[in-house]
């Protein structure tokens, strides 16, 4: 039977039992050609593995066999999908054309299952495109676009309106940031404008800075220990150890404490001009320390800002009397 086989132009692999012809039905096969009676397993228990196993389901299979009781034996092979039976004593020409006629249907259903999986990845794109979480570059449409019929002009018209949408989404949400950021600015230029008066009205009303540094400390902490909260990525209180406790409560002391004592203890004392001159040049010496520590590099956008602050530090000096 191998030799008939390789005498039509194929290639041939011949084993001795069912149990081996399942060990090779995982590489790639056209065709396997089952004998009925074989050692270890039949052919129908060999017909059923192959059927059953999503790997091996759609390889067609031509049962071969001198079974006595022959029309049992074609119906029993045709109950495990077996695509045709045929007896031992086949004339060659009938054995060509099973053969390639098994060939070709497996071919047309490869072509088939092709064209199904490609549907199914344009599709995902197209749900991918819906749900404005995507990527044209990560598509993985290439293969598709390359096809010459209907389905590779419906992934190349696809892939290029998919495209410009996202070209349109990554602007509207470059826009969307920019505005954001326009507004948080404006709010922390606010914020920055009112800390001088805010903190003169307080330092007048407050009889002792360090109750109102402590007030305006515990809201902020918990201000952010909130808003970590509900972004999650507040740490587990188990994972922090006394080193890191040390850290946080140091830090805390002279950076907010301490800070927020200074500043009221200041404007409860001094003019209203005067403190404005600190609280600005504060950013100077924020930018000193930074590079001093290398922790920032000088870049032109902060000389410009240092020199508007320059530039408003001017102005507090010259009109600072008048208002003082």
């Amino acid at each position: 039977l191998r030799k008939a086989v390789e005498a039509l132009g194929h290639e041939a692999i011949a084993v001795e039992s069912g149990k081996l012809a399942l060990e090779q039905a995982g590489n790639s096969f056209d065709l396997v050609l089952l004998d009925i009676v074989m050692p270890e397993m039949d052919g129908f228990d060999v017909l059923r593995a192959l059927k059953g196993s999503r790997a091996t389901r759609d390889l067609p299979v031509i049962v071969i066999s001198a079974h006595d009781e022959e029309m049992r034996s074609v119906v029993k092979a045709m109950e495990f999908a077996a695509e045709v039976f045929l007896p031992k004593d086949f004339d060659p020409p009938l054995l060509e054309a099973r053969v390639s006629t098994c060939i070709e249907k497996k071919r047309l259903r490869d072509v088939e299952k092709e064209y199904l999986g490609q549907v199914a990845k344009l599709t995902r794109a197209a749900t991918a495109l819906e749900s404005g979480k995507f990527n044209p570059s990560k598509l993985g449409l290439q293969d598709v676009t390359g096809r010459s019929d209907g389905l590779g002009k419906l992934a190349k018209v696809f892939t290029a309106m998919a495209q410009q949408v996202y070209e349109r989404e990554r602007k509207l949400r470059q826009y969307v940031r920019t505005f954001r950021g326009g507004l948080l600015l404006l709010a922390c230029g606010a914020l920055w404008g009112l800390m001088v008066p805010l903190s003169k009205m307080a330092a007048g009303i407050v009889t002792h800075p360090v109750g109102l540094a402590l007030l305006v400390d515990v809201l902020g902490a918990a201000f952010c220990i909130g808003y970590s909260a509900k972004r999650k990525t507040l740490p587990r209180l188990s994972t922090l150890t006394r080193k890191h406790w040390a850290y946080i409560g140091g830090l805390a002391f002279l950076s907010a404490v301490i800070n927020q004592v200074l500043v009221y203890w200041m404007t409860s004392k001094l003019p209203a001009f005067i403190v404005s001159i600190v609280i600005v040049l504060e950013g100077f010496a924020v930018f000193l320390f930074a590079a001093v520590m290398r922790i920032e590099s000088p870049r032109v956008k902060r000389f410009v800002g240092l020199a508007l602050g320059l530039a408003g530090v001017g102005i507090i000096v010259v009109y600072g009397g008048v208002g003082g």
